[in-house]
């Protein structure tokens, strides 16, 4: 049987019943949520899978990292007499050396010594999966949010190409294209409860 990464023994966040789960290493799991992206008890859940907030329900045996869009840094000096290349990024992004940057921009089509607002938000969402493997992940954490079905379905494919070492998670919301998700990844359908219940941060 595969490792278990994370064990859950179902818990209520608000009006948001998690059910019980598992993931395992080489799993793709999708979690249907079932409000609108950035709710409160989202932030919530987030914090516990990625280990910042404490449930007792619910058991992290990994490094748990959560797949962010690379953006340039803000600012006006930073915009006009600096700009930080993809390049530059991707190396202080983690454990990336000069040949793993090039054989990166080479496997996504980017032109060299490109800025991120000059690559597609797919493209994007792919260089923070290298970036976020770079840092060796036993789980991942992403949202597809934007994208169509096949900008969705080219994500998932890229992460169930890493799967050998990890696991993932993608969150799925209601604005989400027909509720689209990887054909083989696993569902798990999180509902929404009539009865609220207010959580305590954990001291």
């Amino acid at each position: 049987m595969r490792e278990l990464e994370i064990t859950c023994n179902g818990f209520q966040i608000g009006k948001i019943a998690i059910p019980n789960f598992e993931v395992r290493k080489g799993q793709l799991s999708c979690f249907h949520w079932p409000l609108p992206r950035g709710s409160l008890e989202e932030t919530h859940f987030w914090r516990i899978l990625l280990g910042t907030e404490t449930e007792i329900s619910l058991q992290v045996f990994g490094k748990v990292t959560k797949i962010n869009l690379p953006c340039e840094k803000k600012g006006i000096f930073s915009y006009f007499f600096y700009r930080e290349t993809i390049e530059k990024l991707l190396m202080e992004s983690g454990n990336i050396d000069a040949k793993q940057v090039s054989n990166i921009l080479k496997k996504l089509s980017i032109v060299p010594h490109s800025f991120i607002s000059s690559i597609s938000l797919t493209t994007r969402i792919l260089l923070g999966i290298e970036m976020a493997w770079g840092n060796s992940p036993d789980v991942v954490l992403f949202e597809t949010s934007g994208l169509d079905p096949l900008g969705i379905e080219t994500i998932c494919q890229a992460i169930l190409g890493k799967l050998d070492t990890c696991a993932a998670i993608h969150f799925s919301y209601p604005t989400t294209p027909t509720r689209t998700c990887c054909s083989q990844s696993q569902c798990l359908e999180i509902k929404q409860t009539s009865k609220r219940i207010v959580r305590h941060p954990a001291k």
